[in-house]
């Protein structure tokens, strides 16, 4: 594997997180595990990886492809219950 590439955060424009079907997500995966120059992904630290699970995210996704994981989605999530609560909070 080269360093050569992008880490890309395609989960805002997965279909799942619009509450899509499988089918349409399995398209989605497949055509960004066809798209040159993606050398992994941005997902969010949640209870799973993706909403099917992590089994399924790893199984749609090339071998060598690399996952970054954020907090972001979780600490915006978290501030909506509690305005305090961020990355610099006690």
């Amino acid at each position: 594997m080269t360093n050569t590439g992008f880490i890309i955060g395609a989960y805002p424009c997965a279909p799942s997180f619009h509450q899509k079907g499988e089918q349409e997500e399995q398209a989605f995966w497949r055509q960004l595990s066809d798209t040159p120059n993606i050398r992994g992904l941005e997902q969010p630290c949640l209870e799973n990886l993706h909403p099917l699970g992590d089994e399924w995210l790893f199984r749609h996704t090339p071998g060598d492809w690399q996952i970054v994981v954020t907090a972001v989605m979780e600490t915006m999530r978290r501030r909506g219950i509690n305005g305090a609560f961020g990355l610099a909070s006690a």
